[in-house]
């Protein structure tokens, strides 16, 4: 009995230690980017991320939140955002976003937009987005912008990572699951990524045919023989990132594959699409320092099975809004 109580007593230490350190490091972090010339705003949705960011935040930084009056669950998005903004006792300012027209021509004509601006393959459309909510903050005399983005990638926040983690578990529930969910037209899609994680013998081609744009069966479509030479070297390519990790857990190799890849690919959209606006785009929560700390510590800081992320600091906020941003999170 007394041995039990001393390793749980080293767990507990480690636990409260860990998160002391993780807040004492986002805190500094989110300081040194707040030097600035000119008066910094905060884009913020509601979200556990930007959540953080207003909560720790000075009185003096402006939060934006983005409306789409065109997007229903953007209702859902503004009553959380209000709640949690009341909490702290913060206001925050209305930016306004109208989609585009759906005109066939002028759809082709932000592909090209997009693409040329860019200098990428894929035509990502949040491109538009960030550009034009850039434009309205700086039009409010806001030129250095803080953002939450980054944080479920540094600290395990997408519902994939929790497919990862407990993958043996999702496959027997897939046995289930997936005769059930194949009957509807909205989950197809998400299920053959789905079974795709566990009939792919290569982790790299696994965990990039469940994040990736296009399904292998997709690519086939377009391309009707594909190199298996190619293959095999984009193949080599993912598992010469991830080698100096192979001691890790699959979960930490998936964040390095994010950090190459689709992380990367969302910095380099919002930071263009922000520049282009005349703005600065900083993300305290993705630092180097943050995410060197965070992959190290173990996984069960952050995932367990009925917690998705870690609450950074829930006494700041409480635990009913965060466990419904959550909630709310895990559908998206």
């Amino acid at each position: 009995m007394k041995l039990y109580f001393f390793f749980f007593g080293l767990f507990f230490f480690h636990l409260v230690f860990s998160q002391e350190q993780t807040d004492d490091l986002i805190n500094k972090e989110y300081n040194n980017h707040l030097v600035s010339d000119v008066p910094v705003g905060l884009f913020y949705s509601g979200g556990i991320d930007s959540s953080v960011l207003l909560a720790i935040g000075d009185k003096n930084i402006t939060p934006y939140f983005i409306d789409s009056p065109s997007e229903n669950k953007n209702k859902n998005d503004l009553y959380y955002a209000t709640k949690i903004a009341n909490k702290l006792n913060r206001k925050f300012q209305l930016l306004y976003y109208m989609k585009s027209s759906k005109n066939p021509e002028d759809i082709l004509n932000s592909i090209k937009y997009v693409a040329e601006n860019s200098e990428e393959l894929i035509a990502d459309f949040t491109f538009t987005v960030s550009e034009e909510i850039s434009k309205k903050a700086k039009k409010n005399h806001h030129k250095v912008m803080l953002s939450g983005m980054g944080g479920d990638e540094m600290f395990l926040g997408y519902p994939r990572y929790k497919l990862i983690h407990y993958e043996w578990l999702f496959k027997i529930l897939n046995v289930f699951l997936k005769p059930i969910l194949f009957k509807f037209d909205f989950f197809s899609k998400k299920v053959e990524r789905y079974n795709s994680f566990f009939e792919d013998k290569e982790f790299v081609l696994r965990y990039s045919n469940l994040i990736g744009y296009f399904h292998e069966d997709d690519l086939r479509k377009f391309i009707k023989t594909i190199d298996s030479k190619q293959m095999s070297r984009y193949v080599d390519k993912l598992k010469s990132l991830i080698r100096p990790y192979s001691n890790y857990k699959k979960v930490k190799q998936a964040q390095i594959l994010d950090l190459y890849g689709f992380l990367s690919h969302n910095f380099m959209v919002a930071d263009k699409s922000s520049m282009l606006a005349g703005v600065e785009l900083r993300v305290p929560l993705a630092t180097p320092e943050i995410f060197n700390f965070n992959l190290f510590l173990k996984t069960k800081f952050f995932i367990s099975f009925f917690n998705q992320e870690m609450n950074y600091d829930e006494s700041q906020i409480s635990k009913e809004l965060f466990w419904q941003i959550e909630w709310k999170k895990s559908f998206k």
